[in-house]
């Protein structure tokens, strides 16, 4: 089976999602002793799972937005993911023209930069997420060798099928 996010407020069981070049959104919410694992992939960004997730500990949890805590884990930077234009629509249903803007740079060759934490962290700002809740990780899987990257390996000429665990676990 395969799923791109769990939710469980059982303490000592651990969540993890696997990424390569995605964002792992880990979310908790200390009160009602709830934590979530989401792979947000440009898909699931622009598809808003990680707000799903939150609706869902919202209605399955009594989680409130505003205390949920939000990290991400290392994924591609804004400035290593280049995309087609053929991604924009997708994320025109969720997002405002504005917000797209901010967060899909266009290159001089027609590609653009894509900021997927940024898409991340507005789509969980409107859900109710406090800003200074939401801690976006400062590291980039393709450039920093430190991390496993698909698009790093697919330039080397390297065919892989690893990928990064990232996991979050109730400890009460």
């Amino acid at each position: 089976m395969e799923f791109d996010g769990v939710i469980t407020d059982q303490s000592r069981v651990p969540l993890c999602v696997f990424t390569a070049d995605c964002v792992p959104v880990l979310l908790a919410e200390e009160s009602a002793g709830v934590v979530c694992a989401v792979h947000s992939g440009w898909k699931g960004t622009a598809s808003l799972i990680s707000v799903k997730a939150v609706r869902l500990m919202e209605k399955e949890f009594d989680c409130r937005p505003e205390n949920i805590l939000a990290a991400f884990g290392p994924c591609i930077c804004r400035d290593c993911y280049e995309v087609g234009a053929e991604l924009i629509p997708h994320f025109s249903e969720n997002y405002t023209e504005d917000e797209i803007r901010s967060f899909f740079r266009e290159k001089p060759d027609g590609k653009y930069l894509l900021d997927v934490n940024k898409a991340i962290s507005i789509s969980l700002i409107r859900a109710g997420v406090s800003e200074t809740n939401i801690f976006p990780s400062p590291h980039c899987t393709y450039h920093e060798t430190l991390f496993y990257s698909h698009r790093r390996q697919l330039k080397m000429g390297l065919e892989g099928k690893d990928n990064m665990f990232t996991g979050i676990m109730l400890n009460v």
